[in-house]
């Protein structure tokens, strides 16, 4: 089986890793280099439907939401758009999992751990504005109402060719604006459903930051009605 297969390559990069096969995950220590370890749980039984569950043993990494960390004490890697898009895309078996989603986190609070920073980014811990982030990012423009309008209109099933003007009203065709077909590829992968859904929360948003706007003050984000 091609599981098989994974595991064996991961136990042969990971020499301080052990598999048990009854409860489908590993444990045991990741080496990042010779002063730099990680003890981890790494549960693949619901992989590839989703991430594999990866808890730090040794609370090196406080257990805290803004150290990226779920109310399980499961390692946070990503939105929930980001790691559907990914499983569709990038992470299609545990090697890719492990190199482009587990090694850059830990390597990313590592660096936390001396700077104070995370050198990659992060998202907001608000459910709905990491929402728009995430959206925001992979469509590359910064509009709360142009967002939802793309999202409604891909799930009705509006198809961006490459020699349409793009979505974002540069009046440039979307195969030469700012990897914008890109993020039409990436969007295209969620379903219909979820991206109405999500339209909605993002105006929703919009209304309650204007709102926030008008009683008090802007809130400290940036954002573009």
């Amino acid at each position: 089986m091609q599981m098989d297969g994974s595991i064996k390559k991961i136990l042969s990069k990971y020499p301080f890793l052990e598999y048990n096969k009854g409860k489908k995950s590993f444990v045991g220590y990741i080496y990042l280099d010779e002063d730099d370890k990680y003890h981890l749980l790494i549960d693949v039984s619901n992989f590839p439907n989703n991430f594999p569950k990866v808890i730090e043993l040794d609370e090196r990494i406080p257990r805290k939401a803004d150290r990226h960390i779920n109310k399980d004490n499961s390692l946070c890697f990503t939105t929930p758009i980001n790691e559907e898009i990914l499983l569709k895309t990038k992470v299609k078996d545990l090697e890719l999992f492990f190199q482009h989603i587990l090694i850059p986190f830990l390597a990313n609070n590592s660096f936390y751990e001396i700077n104070k920073v995370y050198k990659f980014g992060e998202y907001s811990h608000h459910p709905i504005y990491s929402l728009y982030e995430t959206y925001r990012d992979i469509l590359n423009i910064d509009n709360f109402e142009l967002i939802a309008t793309v999202l409604k209109k891909v799930a009705s099933g509006k198809k961006y060719r490459p020699n349409e003007l793009c979505y974002c009203g540069s009046g440039i065709k979307i195969k030469n604006c700012n990897n914008h077909e890109e993020g039409y590829r990436d969007i295209k992968k969620l379903s219909s459903e979820r991206l109405l859904i999500d339209s909605k929360k993002i105006l929703e948003l919009r209304k309650e930051l204007l709102n926030y706007h008008k009683r008090k003050k802007a809130p400290n984000t940036v954002y573009t009605p």
